[in-house]
């Protein structure tokens, strides 16, 4: 998907994203934790050729559970195309 989503931004340097960061209660580190995955992903897409100033990121943490009874599924990048 990172592959994707880099080339999806090269080929319209217009778009920006927003890189958001979940994790899961159940981890350790939770406050920064979500942030810290969302930075990844941006290093990620600008080490495959995006603008940074085309990235943002943010941790969203804890505050949009995907599934509260599967914590690995809340242990996620999301993305917002604006």
């Amino acid at each position: 998907k990172v592959d994707e989503l880099a080339d999806y931004l090269k080929a319209n340097p217009d778009k920006k994203v927003e890189v958001r960061g979940h994790c899961d209660p159940s981890e350790s580190e939770v406050k920064i934790l979500g942030k810290r995955r969302a930075f990844m992903i941006k290093k990620e897409l600008v080490d495959r050729g995006v603008n940074d100033s085309q990235i943002s990121y943010v941790g969203i943490e804890t505050a949009e559970p995907k599934d509260k009874s599967k914590p690995a599924s809340n242990q996620r990048v999301t993305f917002v195309i604006k």
